[in-house]
């Protein structure tokens, strides 16, 4: 009885956790979009910010049987960007592949700096997407066909990666193909 409890006690904070998030997500794109926000940058250690995404999903990684890495290329300085929108950013990525990737996959974040720019790469072991639809994917509440039988989310995950890396100065790009994985690759002045 007491475990139930305490089962039902996590999903319900869990789920207000979502909710909180999403709102603070879709307040903030929407004022991005209407240029009555900009991103304020502060300087914040890369590392830690991607630590504190594998802790947030290790719980549901490990529901899936998924393990969540960071590949370490070499020692990362502070970055000086938006946090709140770096963040979101990785966990829109990290949320994206934890859904519509399989049990048992490996996903991958890993951060590399050349000169002035720092590269954020998200890769999984999913069902990637069609090479017709990988422009798509970034539009507001786009539902791919072939994952009608996928769990649903807010529709914004991908379409608030791009808004906020633009709103930053930067872009996101996409390597994938049919049944092959995803990499996304987020791209900013850092």
């Amino acid at each position: 009885e007491n475990r139930r409890a305490k089962l039902c006690m996590d999903a319900i904070y869990r789920s207000s956790n979502y909710l909180q998030s999403l709102a603070e997500e879709v307040l903030l794109i929407r004022q991005v979009e209407d240029g009555q926000f900009s991103l304020d940058s502060e300087y914040f250690p890369i590392e830690e910010l991607i630590a504190e995404i594998i802790n947030v999903y290790r719980t549901p990684a490990a529901e899936k049987a998924v393990q969540l890495r960071y590949l370490v290329t070499a020692r990362q300085p502070s970055v000086k960007l938006n946090r709140l929108a770096t963040k979101i950013i990785l966990s829109s990525l990290v949320d994206n592949s934890l859904k519509y990737g399989p049990a048992g996959q490996t996903i991958t974040l890993s951060c590399l700096t050349a000169q002035d720019r720092i590269e954020l790469v998200v890769a999984d072991q999913g069902p990637g997407i069609p090479e017709e639809e990988q422009e798509r994917i970034f539009e507001p509440y786009y539902r791919s066909d072939t994952a009608d039988e996928k769990p649903r989310g807010s529709g914004l995950g991908l379409h608030a990666v791009r808004v906020l890396a633009r709103a930053m100065d930067g872009e996101v790009s996409l390597e994938s193909q049919s049944g092959g994985g995803s990499r996304f690759r987020v791209k900013l002045p850092a």
